[in-house]
């Protein structure tokens, strides 16, 4: 009896050490990775499920603090293909990209690039070792028409490497053009009359989106979220939200709205959010809708098109 006692004991004292044991982080196997939400978007809606599609950055990850892990890099060696823009991403993983085996569609060429207006830009990755974001604005997906680009070449890309699948990706590059032409008339639909010209954000994130759909948008605190503005700036903010009759002020989806709230403390605007698209706010659970690059851009437009009193 107490031989078994003992074993028992043993046992449990077994099992314990298993559960509270130091785990490795497991890497996580995908077959495709994207370096953002728009791209990850088409990808998924062209390949069939049972390809493993993922985002490079985690849910809730800012693109512009991104630094990756060496779990990052390993799982870039083992994916069937890497598809990415290389404006916002750091240049430890561009390096490692350039120097690794690591199959990979880079998208740079296919798409319509803008710069940041030199006055108003804040240069806020001067050290942060991204490259040439004091010139070139990387959230061109905010354009429709980069989008639909971006995905017509990736269909065409993925229809060679996959050519087992190439029936099914032509049929669903024809179904997501044409939920991009609807978003599109959407977003022209919404914006026919408004009072208010402009629209301010506290990240420089909609120049694409405003130079594209003919508005004007001011930015609080220049292409980093992070950035916090001086009191020059800030007053200088004020005074065009009180001149332009400005009534919401738009903060990025998962950063800190405290420089926005300031301000509409001192007008009496209201605070709300936008999504840039680059990322999701947070990982989608069981059940609910995955979010799209359509019901996020709809978002968005409402939300502008209330702001700038829109008929």
């Amino acid at each position: 009896m107490v031989r078994i006692l003992g074993l028992v004991v043993a046992v449990i004292l077994l099992v314990v050490w298993l559960v509270l044991m130091p785990k490795e982080r497991p890497t996580v196997h995908a077959d495709i990775v994207t370096s953002n939400f728009a791209l990850y978007d088409a990808v998924r809606h062209l390949m069939p499920p049972e390809i493993d599609v993922q985002m490079l950055l985690p849910a809730g990850q800012d693109m512009h603090s991104f630094e990756p892990t060496p779990d990052d890099f390993k799982r870039l060696t083992h994916v069937q293909l890497f598809v990415y823009t290389s404006y916002g991403l750091p240049v430890t993983l561009l390096d490692f990209v350039a120097q690794n085996e690591v199959a990979q569609l880079r998208m740079d060429s296919e798409i319509e690039w803008r710069q940041f207006d030199k006055h108003r830009h804040q240069h806020a990755h001067g050290d942060t070792g991204h490259v040439s974001q004091a010139s070139i604005d990387p959230h061109y997906w905010l354009d429709v028409n980069n989008q639909r680009n971006s995905l017509i070449y990736i269909a065409t890309m993925l229809q060679e490497k996959f050519p087992a699948y190439a029936p099914y990706i032509q049929e669903q590059k024809l179904d997501y053009l044409a939920e991009l032409e609807s978003l599109e008339e959407h977003i022209r639909n919404a914006f026919v009359q408004c009072e208010i010209e402009s629209f301010v954000v506290s990240h420089d994130a909609f120049n694409y989106f405003a130079h594209a759909y003919g508005m004007s948008t001011h930015a609080i605190q220049g292409l980093s979220p992070q950035a916090q503005p001086d009191p020059a700036t800030m007053e200088a903010v004020i005074e065009m939200v009180e001149s332009e009759r400005i009534a919401t002020l738009f903060f990025e989806s998962f950063v800190s709205d405290t420089v926005a709230q300031t301000i509409a403390a001192q007008t009496g605007c209201k605070v709300d959010m936008l999504h840039t698209l680059a990322n999701i706010d947070a990982p989608v659970s069981e059940g609910q809708a995955q979010p799209t690059y359509s019901s996020l851009m709809r978002e968005n437009v409402a939300k502008i098109a209330q702001a700038r009193r829109c008929q």
